[in-house]
């Protein structure tokens, strides 16, 4: 870690926590953003295998809990029309994990914080619904994903991840 002086310092080498030909599990939950027609949950696993400390390979599964929010309703109270929109439904993807920025941070002097930023580029099948006037439609589309991912690790089995995903 480094000293408060800066002309007294060490510097800490070496991972402490390494990925190279292991496997990762994540489980997640979190809220949709930018959903002009909905409000709710996503729940995601994702299956990770890491061939070195910057590259590997990533299978997910995710699924929602929405709900439609105020703006549909106020349509369908105002106007008495209801949108066409999508719904969506579960991912199943793979994807490439590319970690470009390893890095270790001292946090108020007392402790290293170690942590990962990572891009996943990646294809899948998504599910989802139709919402039209005439009657919910399922179907399922091709689909491509980039994800961003900052992990900050606290021990060998756990770490707390924030992602932001695109699809």
């Amino acid at each position: 870690y480094w000293a408060s002086k800066d002309t007294d310092f060490s510097v800490v080498q070496n991972r402490l926590y390494t990925k190279a030909k292991r496997v990762a599990v994540s489980v997640s939950a979190g809220p949709t953003i930018g959903n002009d027609f909905h409000t709710g949950m996503m729940y995601s696993t994702d299956v990770s295998y890491f061939f070195s400390e910057r590259l590997g390979v990533a299978a997910t599964y995710s699924n929602s809990d929405l709900k439609e929010n105020d703006n549909v309703k106020v349509l369908v109270s105002r106007y008495g029309v209801r949108p066409n929109f999508n719904k969506e439904g579960q991912f199943y993807g793979i994807s490439a994990l590319l970690v470009p920025i390893y890095a270790k941070a001292s946090l108020l002097n007392k402790k290293i914080v170690y942590f990962d930023f990572a891009i996943s580029p990646g294809i899948g099948i998504q599910e989802y619904t139709q919402q039209i006037e005439t009657g919910d439609k399922k179907q399922t589309a091709p689909a491509l994903s980039l994800d961003i991912t900052q992990q900050f690790f606290f021990s060998t089995h756990f770490a707390l991840r924030a992602d932001y995903r695109n699809r």
